[in-house]
Parts: C-alpha cells; sequence; structure tokens
C-alpha cells in the first residue's frame, strides 16, 4: 500500500486518509458466555455495559484500498467470526481493504459468535446470533465506507503505565508495562478523527460467576478516552500479548466497579501520554503470511489422567486460609490438566498454519499474531525488530491459544498444558514474526 515511481522505488506518502466508526454489538436475546469453562454453559442474564465494535480505514490516498483495523468485544476470531466479517466487508466495499480483524479478549462475550475457541472448550455457533452480529458489522462498514474521509496527522506515543497489570504467573515475572496509543489528528483542526491503543493484560476483572455481557477494563478505558477528547472520537482496543498478564495481583475485587476503576486508570495514563505523541511520517505498509509451526507432543491419555490426578491434589493439599492468588493458580493448573486430557483425545496436526500480519507507518510497527503471547515473547520480538517501535498484537484474524514460555512449560502452569504448542512452537512464532517484520521494513522507503 505505499506508492512507488515508474521505476518501482518507494515514494513516501503526502498524507494520509482516514475514517473511523464504531457500532455496539451486544446481542438482543440471551445465550452462552465465552472464556470460563466453569460457566458450564450457563446463559448470559443481561447486559453491565455494551459490547462493542470499532473500525478504522487508513489509507495513502483516494485510490489505496488501504487496511482495516476491526476491533471486537470477543473472546477471540475463529474462522467462523473470520469469515463473517470479510464477507461483510465485501458487500460493502468495491475495492475491498486488507482487514485485520482483533479481539479484545473479554470474556463476557457471546460464545454462540465463535462457537469452539479450542479443542478442550467445545462450544456450538448459534447462527441467529452470528447472523445479527453480521448485520451490525455492515452497518459499522458502511458507516466507514460512507463517511468523508479526512486528511489525518499520524502521532504516537508510548509509556510504561502502573496500576493495570501484572504477570499473573508471579508478580515478578515478565510483563511489557507499556501501551501504545495511535492517534490520528485531524489536518483540518488538529483535532483527533480516532484513537487506536494497545495494551497486553487479560481483560479479566469479572469473574466466571458473572453472566452480564460486559467488555470489561478496556470498555471503560475505551469509554473515558474518548469521552475526554474533543468530539468524542472512535476508540479502538488492541490486545497485546497478555497470555500469562491479568489483573489478578492488582485488582482489590472483581466486580463492574474494579473494572470501571482499572479502565479508568489506564485511560487517564493514555491522556496523558498523548500530549507528549509525536508525528509518524510514512505511508501504511502490510504484509501477511500463512506461519508453519510445529505442534507439540500430546501425552497419552493415561499420562493425562495422572496430571489431573496431580494438580487436583496440589489444590485440594492449600491451606483454607492461602490467598487467593496461590489458590487461583492452583485451580487453573488443575483446568489445564483437564484440557489436556481433552487434547489428549483429539487428533490433531502435526504442524498448525498460523496467519500473521505486519503493519508499518515510518519507523512504527505493529505484528498480528493468532494467539495468546507470553509476555516475555513479545519482548523478545521487541527487541529483535528492526523498527524503532513494535507493538505485539495477540488475538488477531485467528485463535490458536496460549503461546507459553519455556519457564511456563517446565512449571506446568495452565497456559503450558492447555496449550497447542511446545517450546519449538513458541521460537517458530517468534523468529516468523521478526522476519516477516524484517521483510517489511526492507520493502520500505530507505530514508525512514
Amino acid at each position: 500500500m505505499i506508492d512507488r515511481d515508474d521505476a518501482g522505488v518507494p515514494v513516501r506518502a503526502t498524507a494520509l486518509l482516514a475514517s473511523a466508526a464504531t457500532t455496539m454489538i451486544t446481542p438482543a436475546r440471551p445465550g452462552p458466555l465465552a472464556g470460563y469453562a466453569a460457566r458450564a454453559g450457563a446463559v448470559s442474564t443481561g447486559t453491565h455495559d455494551d459490547l462493542a465494535a470499532g473500525a478504522v480505514w487508513l489509507r495513502s490516498g483516494p485510490d489505496d484500498a488501504g487496511l482495516i483495523w476491526l476491533a471486537l468485544d470477543v473472546i477471540g476470531v475463529t474462522p467462523t467470526l473470520r469469515d463473517v466479517c470479510r464477507r461483510r466487508l465485501a458487500m460493502v466495499f468495491d475495492r475491498v481493504p486488507e482487514l485485520i480483524i482483533a479481539a479484545s479478549h473479554t470474556h463476557a462475550a457471546p460464545s454462540g459468535w465463535v462457537g469452539s475457541i479450542h479443542p478442550g472448550h467445545p462450544a456450538d455457533v448459534d447462527p441467529v446470533a452470528v447472523a445479527e452480529l453480521g448485520e451490525r458489522l455492515s452497518g459499522l462498514f458502511a458507516a466507514v465506507h460512507d463517511q468523508s474521509a479526512v486528511e489525518v496527522r499520524p502521532t504516537f506515543a508510548e509509556r510504561p503505565v502502573a496500576g493495570v497489570g501484572s504477570n499473573r504467573l508471579h508478580p515478578g515475572g515478565p510483563y511489557d508495562p507499556t501501551v501504545g496509543i495511535l492517534t490520528l489528528q485531524r489536518i483540518s483542526d488538529d483535532k483527533p478523527a480516532a484513537v487506536i491503543i494497545d495494551h497486553g493484560c487479560h481483560p479479566t476483572v469479572l469473574p466466571a460467576a458473572n453472566l452480564q455481557h460486559t467488555a470489561d477494563w478496556p470498555g471503560a478505558c475505551r469509554r473515558r478516552i474518548s469521552a475526554a477528547l474533543p468530539g468524542e472520537p472512535p476508540v479502538l482496543f488492541l490486545q497485546g500479548a497478555a497470555g500469562d498478564i491479568s489483573t489478578r495481583f492488582v485488582r482489590s475485587g472483581q466486580t463492574f466497579a474494579e473494572a470501571d476503576r482499572i479502565g479508568a486508570r489506564l485511560a487517564d495514563q493514555v491522556l496523558e501520554a498523548s500530549l507528549g505523541a509525536r508525528s509518524v511520517d510514512g505511508a501504511p505498509m502490510i504484509i501477511r503470511s500463512g506461519l508453519l509451526v510445529p505442534g507439540r507432543v500430546v501425552p497419552d491419555h493415561d499420562q493425562a489422567r495422572v496430571a489431573v490426578a496431580e494438580a487436583d491434589a496440589a489444590l485440594a493439599a492449600l491451606p483454607a486460609e492461602v490467598d487467593h492468588g496461590p489458590t487461583r493458580i492452583a485451580q487453573t493448573r488443575l483446568d489445564g490438566a483437564r484440557v489436556l486430557a481433552e487434547l489428549a483425545a483429539a487428533d490433531l496436526p502435526d504442524r498448525w498454519t498460523l496467519p500473521i500480519t505486519a503493519v508499518a507507518l515510518g519507523d512504527l510497527a505493529w505484528i498480528h499474531l493468532p494467539v495468546e503471547p507470553f509476555a516475555s515473547l513479545g519482548l523478545r520480538i521487541k527487541r529483535a525488530s528492526p523498527y524503532r517501535r513494535t507493538r505485539v498484537i495477540g488475538y488477531t484474524d485467528g485463535y490458536f491459544g496460549y503461546l507459553p514460555d519455556a519457564e511456563a512449560i517446565a512449571n506446568g502452569s495452565y497456559e503450558a498444558l492447555s496449550s497447542l504448542f511446545d517450546e519449538a512452537g513458541a521460537e517458530a512464532v517468534v523468529a516468523g514474526a521478526v522476519t516477516l517484520l524484517t521483510t517489511l521494513h526492507r520493502q520500505a522507503p530507505h530514508d525512514l
């Protein structure tokens, strides 16, 4: 999507065009919620705050099809959801933009939108709910397509934030505390046309006992940022390398008020950081790849049963007065062993094809992965990237579960037990992500 002269040499675009919109996607009918196996298929009882979809269409000029970031309050992007999004986009656009579909990973959105997200987490697709969601997405895409695009100047800020999350396996463990903030400033009045933020932290303030639709803390964060800016522009949230990151050791409870507090805390730090944002120069570029990743060797059925028994005994051995954190870790380890038993009974392939996407604006890049990357892996990708600033985004264009690091695999954490990948798979994803970023960087104008 970068302009080239007659000799094929890249030239810098003089202006970017953007249009953006958000829409409510909360279902009209009750249904099971995705995210917690402990719900055992319990049906939603209502809505605390609306689930949302946001789209930003960015292009280098009127003749460029451009790209669309689509951010959804869903657990993950399964083939069912991905196909609906792509089909609805093609119904609206004659020249179809590149579509990047990112899930917030809220644990309080319909499972019927996505169906089974993992061999160990079976669920059924609800065709009625999917059709309703499709209509909402058609309206969103039409709004972005039909509105007058505005010339924008991209700005970016990146800073560490406090009080949002930490490593949920051990508080001092790897964690990327930074938030990325892309603001598309209208050239006409220097006011924001749209904001895209990213940060890696599970949106799981609300527990399995919650049966109301909610976007959790990312929803509260988006609403607060939008309300604080002139014109209340669309604000999109992209989930980062959150595989082992959550609010577990930061939150003071698991209530809606606490989700609002944490969302507001991040929003206020985003707004403060935005004051020091710097312009980003360059046309949007995008590259995609189907990355072949080796699957893990799954234990046989008997070994899996032993793992379940050991995890069950470890949970039962905890003193009644032990803190919530260790209890939760032991419970999730048992949950992981049970998922492992499901994997042992499944016919899994030896290799998986993961859709990965890199997007760049000048010296800034986003690498989108269809997994829940552990923070240490995201940090490795950032360090090895050829770009000055790289944001690692998970939960995009597919869902292949956790991508654990070597330490989690050695310790037998829930995430590692339930993963489709072992250390070799994690290494393949890190290497593939860096290779894709490097390839895109080589295609950029030499003066970026």
